[in-house]
């Protein structure tokens, strides 16, 4: 691409939904549009449901952080070399990266992944796994993911409160010893053996939710962590106001607003600069600062 000698280190951006060449390059486009072609609403939603819309423009979200990172990208290889660039981002192309492994599956197996729904891949509510209630509120448990411990801890910590029930008998104690993301693949990759294990599958969750329901989501996360089993609060904005990371990190700001508004918590920016650190302002009042506008103008 050529640009005028006076700014040659000029890097340009155009993200249209199908690109700038190709049959369909002309082709309307929008969110819902760009989720459809880019596979993404084939995965989503309940195994009989129809493709689903994802929540929040996620084909748009997906095409600019890919092309806030061309963009960077060419200011790198500008500010080595003087030279500019085009960047040129289709929507469809960025959001075919959003499938985890459903583009690989078709690749090696050419099999095509659908919906699985909120339980997965693997169909029935496992034990430690989503949204359990609490005594104030709820906590999302992950606990059988490669990041964490297993499920055997978390065991442990019921046995130390008390509350494992009958989890050490017989029928559900070499179940508990073994259960991983591994056991339940293979498990469930054998009707008969999955047929066996579904219901103390589902026995071994029931004890696990009225485990999280005696206790406060705070002491669920921190106790849970302690013990690297991923479990998060499903915080409220009460609970992120009193959140104590956020508090320590002195992530609020204490800004004066006009207007008889007084003094506000107010959220930090998404980010630290360590040289340049963001200043958080409250909004100007109304022509606070018109004078200041019209001067520069006339300068």
């Amino acid at each position: 691409m050529t640009f005028p000698a006076r700014i040659p280190r000029l890097s340009t951006r155009r993200s249209p939904g199908f690109g700038q060449d190709g049959p369909h390059a002309g082709y309307a486009y929008s969110d819902i549009v760009g989720q459809a072609m880019g596979g993404l609403m084939t995965l989503a939603g309940e195994r009989t449901d129809p493709p689903n819309l994802i929540y929040g423009n996620q084909a748009n979200v997906s095409a600019s952080i890919q092309a806030a990172q061309g963009t960077l990208l060419a200011v790198l290889h500008a500010e080595a070399t003087g030279e500019g660039q085009r960047v040129e981002v289709s929507a469809q192309e960025a959001v075919s990266m959003s499938q985890e492994t459903a583009m690989q599956t078709w690749d090696l197996q050419k099999t095509n992944r659908t919906r699985t729904g909120a339980l997965g891949m693997i169909p029935i509510a496992l034990p430690g796994m989503g949204v359990y209630k609490t005594l104030d509120g709820y906590v999302v448990a992950y606990i059988m993911a490669p990041a964490g411990a297993d499920f055997p801890e978390l065991v442990d910590w019921m046995r130390e409160e008390e509350k494992e029930q009958d989890l050490d008998e017989p029928e559900f104690k070499k179940v508990v010893e073994g259960l991983n993301m591994a056991m339940l693949t293979q498990a469930m990759a054998d009707p008969e053996s999955a047929a066996d294990l579904a219901g103390v599958i589902s026995h071994l969750n029931d004890v696990v939710a009225e485990f999280f329901s005696g206790m406060d989501s705070k002491t669920a996360y921190e106790e849970g962590q302690r013990r690297r089993l991923l479990v998060g609060i499903a915080s409220t904005p009460s609970g992120l106001a009193e959140n104590t990371q956020l508090r320590e990190r002195g992530w609020y700001q204490t800004i004066t607003f006009g207007g008889g508004v007084g003094e506000l918590d107010f959220p930090g920016p998404p980010y630290r600069l360590s040289e340049t650190p963001a200043q958080i302002d409250p909004p100007p009042l109304l022509g606070q600062h018109t004078e200041e506008i019209l001067a520069g103008l006339s300068n």
